[in-house]
């Protein structure tokens, strides 16, 4: 089983590294693209505005505009390959023992004034609803 999760870590640490590498290289596209949308919209304020550099200033503007999409999706892609890297380094971390180090310990559904419920452990600090509490999110 642990097998598992480190090979799932391998392969979402192997296809962040891509996506990231990915949002760098669209990053300087946007700005590469920003600059020249700005000299052509300059150039043709300056100049004589004709339909070929108003065509070209709506060109370029749509594939920034695409660009600005794509890079965003390629974030939420980001956000997900590290949310399961997460979820799975708590997996093994459970496995190892370390379970009591979570965040979610379920103190807020505490009840002081039940007789039975400190003494039982079950909601709290290394408790019963640490120890199953599988539940993550991102």
């Amino acid at each position: 089983m642990k097998d598992t999760f480190q090979e799932n870590i391998k392969r979402c640490e192997g296809d962040l590294n891509k996506t990231r590498s990915r949002y760098s290289i669209v990053g300087y596209g946007k700005l590469l693209l920003f600059v020249n949308l700005a000299f052509l919209v300059y150039f043709t304020i300056k100049n004589e505005i004709t339909l070929g550099y108003v065509l070209l200033v709506f060109v370029l503007f749509i594939a920034l505009s695409a660009l600005w999409i794509y890079q965003y999706k390629l974030k939420e892609r980001m956000n997900y390959y590290e949310g399961i890297i997460g979820i799975n380094e708590a997996n093994l971390k459970r496995m190892d023992g370390g379970w009591n180090g979570f965040e979610d310990d379920g103190s807020e559904f505490a009840d002081g004034n039940h007789p039975y419920a400190v003494d039982l452990d079950i909601v709290g600090g290394k408790s019963l609803f640490q120890a199953l509490n599988r539940a993550r999110s991102w």
